[in-house]
C-alpha cells in the first residue's frame, strides 16, 4: 500500500505475479533488458519529471534511464539518482535498460594443495568495486559470510569457498580451494646410533614429533610412506644401512634420517702352540685363529697388540725368554681378547774343565776346574757320586793324593746343569813309560806303575810269568822289576 503520488503525478509499477519484476527476475533469466515508457502532458507540453526510489533499485546489475531518441539527452544511474526532469518537448519516450554483470569469480592464491604447518591465502577479483565474500567451513558463500580483508594464515586442513559480488555486479560463481595442512616432523632418532657392533645390534627408531609414524628401509633406498612400518626393535646380524622417515595421516614426510651399522663377527682368541713353558736353546711357534677368516697380530715385548701390530705369517722361532701376546681380528672382525704365553729359552752350561786330565800321577796332582760358561757355578764330588747343586761348590784347587775320580757339572746362572765331566787320577809310587821300537819304527809306549800300598797291578796284560810267544812278525817287550 504505497502513498498516493503527489498531485500532478501517476505512480507506475510492473509486477510479475505480485513480485518486483526489477529485484527477482530480470537478474536471473536475462544479461540486457530495455523497457519502454511512454508519456504524454495532458495539458500542452510542459517539463515532465519522472521520480522513483533510487533505494529500492535492485543491487543486482546495473538500472540505466534514457532518452529513447539517442540517449545522449537523458541518460542516468537510477541507483545514483532518484529524479529527472525532461525539458525537450520532443522526448515523449524513455527506456529503462537493466544490464546485469556478473563480478568475476574470486582468485584465490596460492593454488589448492598440501602444504606444511600453515598456509597464507589471498583472494581478489578483477571485478572493479566488487568484494569478496568467504566461507572456511565448506558451506557456500553469500553476501552475509564473512568479507575479505586481509590475507587468511591456514593452520588446519580447511576448504575456501570465496565469491565475489557489490554494486552493479550480480554474484560471481563460487571458487573453492581446498588446504590440506600437514604437521611438519622431525627426523627420527636411531638408538644406538651408526657404527660397528659385535655380532649383532639392537636398533630402536623413534620420531620426535608425537604421534608421527616412522617408515624404514634396510636396502640403501631411500623411505617413503609405503616403505616398512617400524614398530618392534630391529635385531640387525650383518651390516646395514637404515634409512628412515617420520610421516603418517595428517604429517608431512620428514627428511630421511641414515644410520649405518656394521656388524663385525667377534673373533675368538688365537692358539699359542706349544704351550707356555720353558725350552731348551729354542722353541718354534705356531698361532692360529679358530675364527675362519680371521687374521693374528702379536707383540714380543710384553705390550698389547692391536691389528696394528706384527701380522703373524709364518711361526716364529724364539732362542731368548719371550712372552707373546695375539690377538685375532681383521676387516670384519672384532678384535679377540689376548692371547699370552710366556716362553722360557734356557740353554745347558757347557761341562768344567780340569786343568790336569786324568792319567796316571806320582804321589799326588793338583787340580783346577773351571766352566767355558760365564757366569756358571761348578759343584764336584770326589767319591764317584753324580754332583748336584747340593754338592761342593768349587772354590779352590783340588790337591789329590790319592787314586780320585773327580766328577763336576756347571750350573746357574739361567744354565741349566751341563753333562758330568769326568776325571780318573791314578796315584802311584812310582811311573815307568817304556818305549819298544822295531826296525820298521813301529812303536809301543807302556806305563807301568804299581799303586800306593802295592796293592794293585796296573799292567795286566804284561804281568804274566811266561807268556805265550808273540804271533808272527810282532815282538815280545818285558820289564821285570825286583826279579
Amino acid at each position: 500500500a504505497p502513498p498516493p503520488p503527489p498531485s500532478g503525478s501517476f505512480d507506475a509499477r510492473l509486477k510479475v505475479g505480485g513480485q518486483d519484476y526489477f529485484r527477482k527476475y530480470l537478474p536471473l533469466t536475462e544479461t540486457v533488458r530495455e523497457w519502454g515508457l511512454q508519456f504524454s502532458p495532458e495539458l500542452g507540453y510542459a517539463p515532465v519529471t519522472l521520480s522513483w526510489d533510487s533505494a529500492q533499485v535492485p543491487l543486482e546489475g546495473r538500472l540505466t534511464l534514457r532518452d529513447g531518441i539517442t540517449g545522449s539527452f537523458v541518460n542516468v544511474d537510477m541507483r545514483e539518482q532518484s529524479s529527472v526532469t525532461i525539458e525537450q518537448e520532443f522526448i515523449t519516450q524513455v527506456v529503462v535498460e537493466h544490464t546485469v554483470v556478473e563480478a568475476s569469480a574470486p582468485v584465490v592464491t596460492p593454488e589448492a594443495g598440501t602444504y606444511v604447518d600453515n598456509v597464507e591465502v589471498s583472494m581478489s577479483t578483477s571485478s572493479e568495486g566488487a568484494l569478496v565474500y568467504y566461507t572456511l567451513d565448506g558451506s557456500e558463500p553469500t553476501e552475509e559470510s564473512l568479507l575479505y580483508e586481509e590475507p587468511l594464515v591456514l593452520e588446519e586442513t580447511t576448504t575456501v569457498k570465496a565469491l565475489a559480488s557489490g554494486p552493479g555486479y550480480v554474484a560471481s560463481e563460487v571458487t573453492t580451494s581446498e588446504y590440506t595442512l600437514l604437521v611438519s616432523t622431525d627426523v627420527p632418532v636411531f638408538s644406538p646410533g651408526a657404527g660397528s657392533y659385535a655380532d649383532s645390534v639392537e636398533v630402536v627408531m623413534s620420531s620426535p614429533t608425537v604421534g608421527a609414524l616412522v617408515y624404514y628401509t634396510l636396502d640403501g633406498s631411500d623411505p617413503t610412506e609405503e616403505s616398512l612400518l617400524y614398530e618392534e626393535p630391529l635385531v640387525l646380524k650383518e651390516t646395514t644401512t637404515v634409512k628412515a622417515v617420520s610421516g603418517g595421516e595428517g604429517y608431512a614426510v620428514s627428511e630421511v634420517g641414515t644410520a649405518a651399522y656394521e656388524i663385525l663377527v667377534s673373533a675368538q682368541m688365537p692358539m699359542l702352540t706349544p704351550d707356555a713353558g720353558t725350552y731348551v736353546d729354542s722353541v718354534e711357534v705356531v698361532m692360529s685363529s679358530p675364527t675362519a677368516g680371521a687374521s693374528v697380530y702379536y707383540t714380543l715385548d710384553g705390550s698389547e697388540p692391536t691389528e696394528e701390530s706384527l701380522l703373524y705369517e709364518e711361526p716364529l722361532v724364539l732362542e731368548e725368554t719371550t712372552t707373546v701376546k695375539a690377538i685375532a681380528g681383521g676387516t670384519g672382525y672384532v678384535a679377540s681378547e689376548v692371547a699370552e704365553s710366556a716362553y722360557e729359552i734356557v740353554r745347558y752350561a757347557l761341562s768344567p774343565v780340569a786343568s790336569e786330565a786324568g792319567g796316571f800321577y806320582v804321589d799326588s796332582v793338583e787340580v783346577t776346574l773351571s766352566s767355558p760358561t760365564a757366569g756358571v757355578l761348578v759343584y764336584y764330588t770326589l767319591d764317584g757320586s753324580e754332583p748336584t747343586e747340593a754338592s761342593s761348590q768349587y772354590s779352590d784347587p783340588l790337591m789329590l793324593e790319592e787314586t780320585t775320580t773327580v766328577k763336576a757339572i756347571a750350573v746357574g746362572g739361567g744354565y741349566l746343569s751341563s753333562e758330568v765331566m769326568e776325571e780318573l787320577y791314578r796315584i802311584v809310587d812310582y811311573r815307568v813309560d817304556v818305549t819298544v821300537s822295531d826296525t820298521d819304527n813301529v812303536s809301543l809306549t807302556l806305563t807301568l806303575g804299581t799303586a800306593a800300598g802295592g796293592t794293585e797291578s796296573l799292567n795286566t796284560v804284561y804281568d804274566q810269568l811266561a807268556p805265550p810267544p808273540p804271533p808272527s812278525g810282532s815282538f815280545d817287550a818285558r820289564l821285570k822289576v825286583g826279579g
